[in-house]
């Protein structure tokens, strides 16, 4: 069984005050031998948007259908992110009839390592499809 542990995106404070925010804020699941995990966390100067990638644990142990996805949050008061989305979708289907049956096929990938550009209006990265 492919086993993960869960990883959160914080924000942390370099001075002796100031709040340390868990910002994706996935709790843990203790019926789970998998944890979603948030990686790459990418931020604007200001700290107002911020986007990262989030594995999160699939129906099947061997991780293979895993969603792994980019998410955003913006704020106009940081460190909170009231505004979180999830920016895509790893997962498309299509339809194939053969004879009289109706069968679906998923196809999945992976979009990972995301950027914000430096004009703060887009959101780059890469989706990979190898595997």
């Amino acid at each position: 069984m492919f086993r993960q542990q869960l990883v959160n995106v914080w924000r942390f404070t370099t001075e002796f005050y100031g709040d340390n925010v868990n910002i994706s804020n996935d709790p843990i699941n203790p019926l789970e031998q998998r944890q979603n995990m948030h990686l790459f966390p990418y931020a604007t100067p200001n700290m107002r948007k911020i986007t990262w990638q989030g594995n999160l644990v699939g129906e099947r142990d061997d991780g293979i259908d895993d969603p792994i996805n980019i998410h955003y949050g913006y704020t106009t008061n940081p460190p909170f992110y009231a505004e979180q989305h999830l920016f895509t979708t790893n997962v498309d289907s299509y339809t194939v009839i053969r004879g009289v049956d109706t069968i679906t096929v998923y196809n999945y990938w992976s979009n990972i390592k995301p950027m914000i550009t430096p004009d703060e209006d887009w959101i780059m990265f890469f989706r990979d499809s190898t595997g």
